[in-house]
């Protein structure tokens, strides 16, 4: 009945992408920084979005909220890049890797989609020339 509507699952495919996200960047030297905290409440907020599938204005919501939360998070994240010293083609030389980038990246896409989903279905039910 929760994987009924295809947003859910683009929201467990955002929270699990910001778990191997928090993954990557758990073992570098940013351990407890605000971008990781930024992407364990993403994952967190996208997790809970999956059980409010009677509620699609507020599933919408927090697919904006995750995606404003994923995209600080990857700022900061490129912030902190240019910050270290090392190689500029290189990324495992400077503390960052590049999956974990891509897994934002990709997270962003999973909320964006999911959202687009949210707000699908909310039209359709708000549709007076619906099937019944």
């Amino acid at each position: 009945m929760i994987i009924q509507r295809p947003q859910n699952l683009y929201f467990l495919l955002c929270a699990g992408l910001c778990a191997a996200a928090v993954s990557r960047f758990m073992g570098q030297e940013m351990l407890w920084s605000v971008d990781v905290l930024l992407m364990m409440a993403a994952g967190v907020v996208a997790f809970v979005a999956i059980f409010l599938f009677k509620k699609l204005a507020v599933q919408a919501f927090l697919a904006s909220v995750v995606q404003v939360m994923v995209a600080i998070a990857m700022v900061l994240i490129i912030y902190e890049l240019f910050k270290l010293s090392g190689g500029e083609e290189n990324f495992p030389e400077k503390g960052i890797e590049w999956w974990g980038l891509l897994s934002l990246i990709l997270a962003l896409v999973m909320a964006a989609v999911a959202r687009r989903g949210a707000k699908k279905d909310l039209s359709l039910v708000k549709s007076a020339g619906r099937l019944r």
